[in-house]
């Protein structure tokens, strides 16, 4: 998420909050890649997890593969304190 999440900040989750909401930063867990900390925009074809940060691609997911949204989304992302 940088450069708006910087590498070394503290990041508050709500583990409550597990749907998806275009608009918002979540918490996932990909397979291929862990956990991540990315910008949520859902369409009718499944979600794209978006990097601010101009060096790492948007991820797409179709929502056939999202099969367990439990084990996919870990929580929204409530607050983030770093040096700024």
């Amino acid at each position: 998420m940088e450069p708006y999440i910087k590498d070394g900040a503290y990041v508050a989750i709500d583990l409550n909050y597990k749907e998806l909401v275009s608009g918002y930063i979540y918490c996932v867990n990909l397979d291929y890649e862990g956990v991540l900390i990315k910008y949520v925009i859902k369409n009718r074809e499944g979600v794209t997890l978006k990097s601010e940060n101009p060096k790492f691609d948007n991820i797409f997911i179709k929502k056939e593969e999202i099969t367990d949204s439990d084990h996919f989304v870990i929580g929204r992302v409530v607050w983030v304190w770093q040096k700024i």
